[in-house]
């Protein structure tokens, strides 16, 4: 359970406020930028269960759809490229919110999506 109750703690992607079991292979986030992932070598039965392959992409996917995002790649390659934009920015966002917070700024920091034509241009371009 988290220390204090303004702790960030992810587990699987899930906020947790409270005591939590964790079984092997949970993944575990502490604050905006510790990614850990717990393993228990005693626990039974492990080696007779598969396990997907973690990676740092799998967690961060992992949250973005706790958060709402559709991590489904059957769209167009315009969508998974703004899929894979918002899984690297997240982290930085969430930093800034931590960093904020801890500073006792009261700025929140969020993603928008906004269209190219809402702010006056005709086509998207991840250099601008």
């Amino acid at each position: 359970k988290p220390f204090e109750k303004d702790c960030r703690i992810l587990v699987n992607g899930t906020a947790i406020t409270g005591d939590t079991i964790l079984e092997h292979n949970d993944r575990l986030v502490f604050g905006s930028t510790h990614i850990w992932v717990y393993q228990n070598p005693t626990e039974k039965g492990i080696s007779s269960k598969k396990y997907p392959p973690l990676t740092y992409e799998f967690a961060q996917e992992e949250i973005a759809s706790k958060a709402g995002i559709n991590m489904d790649n059957a769209g167009s390659t315009d969508v998974a490229m703004l899929q894979d934009d918002l899984i690297e920015v997240m982290p930085a966002v969430e930093e800034a919110n931590s960093i904020s917070e801890e500073l006792d700024k009261r700025v929140k920091f969020e993603i928008i999506l906004i269209s190219p034509n809402m702010i006056g241009k005709k086509h998207s371009s991840k250099a601008e």
